[in-house]
């Protein structure tokens, strides 16, 4: 099969002048290839070898023995399940091993391949680290021969779901672990697969409630799931539960940002100095999350600083974010230092984009008003009470949407359609993280136009809801 990724260094023959390992196992090797030596102490000191580079996690040393041709077959054999052992105990134990790691084992599963194509669990782990690489359509071959050979296998079921659920084939990964689930109701992989596949369909109660069963057994990479469930939870708003579990899971091997995911709870919360801190933390990882810059601005720009904000916007445009995002964040920043035409510029290429369009055109209608100009303002705030509107009727009938209709009417100076939608907002959630936040958009644009009478009816509303939902008696 063809070579992977990047390579260091040269393929490495062996020699008797660089023998792998510690002094230990070069002494062992030195006694294999005595000559006089008989088989059967051959055979051990062989196993011994392997064992003792084993204990010593020293895969390095494995892999060269095994891609060593001067060594003896049952050598490298034994150091190539040896490295196999290894890996699955430095893949359980985390943190995270890197791509070089996952090359050098593909190699040694390839190995053991060509030396026996029946091996099953070597054709096994090959796809895995062929997806793992990136290389997927190399591994078709593999999986082929494994239905062949053993068609009941369950890892078929997981293999197809893991391919299905990369290629954003969420309910055809969904039907296979599914599928795995009823062969074996009690296996982790497939429940893991479900939650996942379910989060992905927005199915966010689903998706909780099977990683609520999930962590009811012991496993390893529990704290996987655990993780998994804040970040559901985070989607469904339920910003105190995130919280515990994200905090329960710092520290532990995880893949994902903890701290990028953490920080746009803290985020949500309105924590917005914890979430900077969080987000300065993600930045400083190897595996950071660029969406970090664009959310440490946003809290920034929340608190007021207005110069951190635009350092935190032109860092995400220079490395190449999302263009409706850059173009937001610049506009809202200039928007707030009166900078009009450069609001404008950022704006209009704001214009159009797949994610907040509604949004960009509200922020115009406000530049709009703030230049004076009613015609125009009243015209994007009527782009954008559509948009909205259209997403409602189309089913996305939430919170988000409502309140964000609500808030667009409220500028409009419509007192009882907002106070309607709000009304109807506040039946899909009665969260106080939600209704602080939106109390603080209300906040901000009386400042800038205190004489918008809808406005104020609006907040003084949604403070009342705030008051009964803390003291529990909302209904």
């Amino acid at each position: 099969m063809a070579p992977l990724g990047r390579r260091t260094g040269r393929r490495r023959k062996g020699s008797r002048q660089a023998l792998p390992g510690d002094e230990f196992a070069r002494m062992l090797l030195e006694q294999i290839a005595d000559p006089a030596l008989d088989q059967a102490s051959a055979i051990n000191l062989i196993r011994e070898l392997a064992i003792h580079l084993h204990e010593l996690s020293d895969h390095q040393s494995l892999y060269e023995l095994v891609r060593d041709t001067t060594q003896p077959e049952l050598l490298r054999r034994e150091c190539a399940l040896a490295f196999r052992q290894l890996a699955t105990e430095l893949l359980a134990s985390g943190p995270q091993l890197d791509e070089q790691f996952d090359e050098q084992h593909y190699e040694v599963e390839n190995w053991l391949v060509a030396l026996d194509p029946a091996d099953l669990e070597a054709r096994r782990n090959r796809v895995e680290l062929l997806i793992g690489l990136g290389a997927a359509d190399l591994a078709a071959d593999d999986i082929e021969y494994i239905e062949r050979a053993d068609p009941d296998d369950g890892w078929l079921w997981e293999i197809r779901g893991l391919l299905l659920f990369n290629a954003g084939m969420y309910e055809e990964a969904l039907s296979q672990y599914s599928s795995l689930q009823a062969r074996e109701p009690l296996s982790v992989t497939a429940l893991t697969g479900i939650a996942q596949c379910l989060g992905r369909l927005g199915r966010f109660e689903e998706a909780v409630e099977t990683c609520d069963l999930l962590l009811t057994y012991e496993f390893e990479g529990m704290w996987e799931v655990r993780f998994e469930r804040a970040v559901l939870l985070r989607d469904l708003c339920e910003f105190d539960r995130a919280l515990d579990d994200f905090n329960a899971c710092e520290g532990m091997p995880l893949a994902g940002s903890l701290y990028f995911d953490r920080g746009l709870c803290l985020f949500l919360m309105s924590r917005l100095a914890d979430s900077i801190a969080d987000f300065d933390n993600d930045l400083e990882q190897p595996d950071r999350q660029d969406l970090s810059l664009w959310y440490r601005g946003c809290a920034r720009l929340r608190m007021g600083e207005l110069e951190g904000a635009l350092d935190d916007f032109e860092q995400y445009q220079r490395i190449g974010g999302d263009s409706e995002f850059i173009h937001q964040g610049l506009g809202q920043v200039f928007l707030r230092r009166g900078e009009f035409e450069s609001a404008d510029y950022h704006l209009r290429a704001a214009l159009g984009g797949p994610m907040a369009d509604h949004f960009s055109r509200f922020l115009l209608a406000t530049l709009n008003r703030r230049r004076g100009d009613e015609g125009q303002a009243g015209q994007r705030f009527d782009e954008a009470v559509e948009i909205i509107g259209s997403m409602i009727q189309e089913g996305q009938d939430d919170w988000h949407s409502r309140s964000a209709m609500a808030f667009y009417e409220a500028v409009r100076g419509e007192t009882e359609a907002a106070v309607l939608n709000y009304q109807i907002a506040m039946r899909h959630a009665q969260n106080e993280y939600l209704v602080r936040l939106e109390l603080e958009n209300l906040e901000e644009y009386a400042r800038m136009f205190p004489e918008d009478e809808a406005v104020d009816v609006c907040s003084k509303l949604l403070t009342k809801y705030l008051i009964l939902i803390e003291a529990g008696e909302f209904s």
